[in-house]
C-alpha cells in the first residue's frame, strides 16, 4: 500500500514539474456534454479553481456521492469554482456508461454542471485517473495549468453521515480564501475506470 501511494505522489509531482506540456494539452481538448454540446476545457481558464470529477453510471461509489457532489457544485459554483463530471469508462465494457444513459442520468439529477463523454480515456489518462469517483482540482495561472489537488472527496465513501474529513471542501475552501499552495493527494477509492483498450 506504501508503494502504491508513493507512485501515486511521484505521479502527481511529474504533472507539476511538467506545467507546460500539461497545459498545452488540456487546453487542446474539447468533449462532448450530455446537452450535445461540446465543452472545451479552455474555456475554464478564467476560474479561481476548475475541479474536474472523473465518475459514471454504473459506480456503486460514484452513486453513493452524486448527492454530495450536486451540494459541493452548487455551493462553490457561486464562489467562481468551475465543475466538470467525466465519464472515461468505454461503453464497449459498461453498458451502463453509454452516452444516452449518462444524458437520462444528468437529466434526473439535474447535474448543475456539464457531464462530458471521454469515453477514449484521453482525459483520464492525461490526468492519471484511475477510480470512479476521483477528483482533481486544477488552475490556470501564467499561461500553464497546475494541480491543487487529486484524490478522494471524504473519508467516507459509503456513509455521508459518518463522514469525518470533507477534503474536497477543504480544498475548496482554501483557494476561495487565495490560498494555491499545493495540498497532499489522498489516493481515492471507488470502483476502476473501464479505460478503452
Amino acid at each position: 500500500m506504501k508503494f502504491l501511494r508513493h507512485i501515486y505522489l511521484l505521479a502527481t509531482l511529474l504533472c507539476l514539474l511538467l506545467p507546460s506540456a500539461h497545459a498545452q494539452t488540456l487546453d487542446s481538448l474539447s468533449f462532448l456534454n450530455t446537452d450535445s454540446n461540446m465543452v472545451k476545457m479552455s474555456s475554464f481558464a478564467s476560474k479561481k479553481a476548475l475541479v474536474l470529477i472523473f465518475t459514471g453510471n454504473h459506480c456503486v461509489y460514484s452513486k453513493k456521492y452524486e448527492d454530495r457532489l450536486i451540494h459541493i457544485a452548487n455551493e462553490f459554483a457561486a464562489k467562481d469554482i468551475a465543475f466538470v463530471l467525466v465519464n472515461s469508462n468505454d461503453p464497449e465494457q459498461s453498458q451502463d456508461d453509454r452516452f444516452e444513459l449518462m444524458r437520462a442520468r444528468a437529466k434526473e439529477k439535474s447535474y448543475p454542471c456539464p457531464y462530458l463523454l471521454d469515453d477514449k480515456g484521453v482525459l483520464a489518462k492525461l490526468m492519471g485517473a484511475t477510480k470512479n469517483p476521483e477528483v482533481f482540482v486544477v488552475r490556470k495561472a501564467d499561461k500553464t495549468w497546475g494541480l491543487l489537488y487529486a484524490g478522494k472527496i471524504d473519508d467516507n465513501p459509503l456513509i455521508e453521515e459518518r463522514v469525518e474529513r470533507k477534503f474536497l471542501v477543504e480544498e475548496l475552501t482554501r483557494i476561495v480564501a487565495g490560498d494555491y499552495g499545493i495540498a497532499t493527494p489522498v489516493p481515492a477509492v471507488g470502483c476502476n475506470i473501464k479505460i478503452k483498450e
